[in-house]
């Protein structure tokens, strides 16, 4: 496997076994059958908003075999976002919401995760996005890994955002 040249692509609707059964391995409440089909009916939702411009679902895949590394969903619509909470009048046009950020187990806290959120800034950005929005538990690692890459605590502890303003 060469690790020294992933390529992000566009997700197809053939990734979605792989990337379902890498968040079954991710997501560990993600055992039941019922939360597997749940979940694909979410990715294909994203794929279509992707194909409407709403959204962005990216695969991490290694060059040469193609294997999936990791995945991002990210959402650029301000109507798609309220499915996951209510934007702000005032935030509507500039904020992105990172829906879901997924990496290999193994693959974790080799620098992977920080190649992806310069993906997903980069696109939010390219977006027209002055803002990106995210949910995540305060007992989670990847709380103090967001702290790290100067997102604040927005709202309650569970919110973060980061500001491209500023850059």
């Amino acid at each position: 496997m060469n690790l020294n040249s992933p390529v992000f692509r566009d997700m197809q609707t053939y990734d979605l076994r792989p990337v379902l059964a890498l968040g079954k391995h991710i997501y560990q409440f993600a055992s039941s059958d019922s939360f597997l089909a749940h979940n694909e009916l979410i990715l294909r939702e994203f794929l279509l908003w992707a194909g409407q411009g709403k959204a962005e679902c990216v695969v991490l895949e290694e060059s040469d075999s193609h294997e999936l590394l990791g995945y991002f969903l990210l959402i650029l619509d301000a109507d798609c976002i309220d499915r996951f909470w209510k934007v702000p009048e005032n935030y509507r046009q500039t904020t992105a919401y990172l829906a879901q950020i997924v990496i290999q187990p193994g693959l974790q806290a080799k620098g992977f995760g920080s190649k992806m959120l310069e993906e997903i800034e980069t696109r939010a950005q390219a977006n027209g996005k002055l803002k990106l929005r995210l949910e995540v538990a305060s007992l989670n690692p990847a709380y103090q890994w967001y702290l790290k890459r100067n997102f604040t605590v927005w709202g309650s502890q569970h919110f973060m955002e980061k500001s491209f303003e500023d850059n």
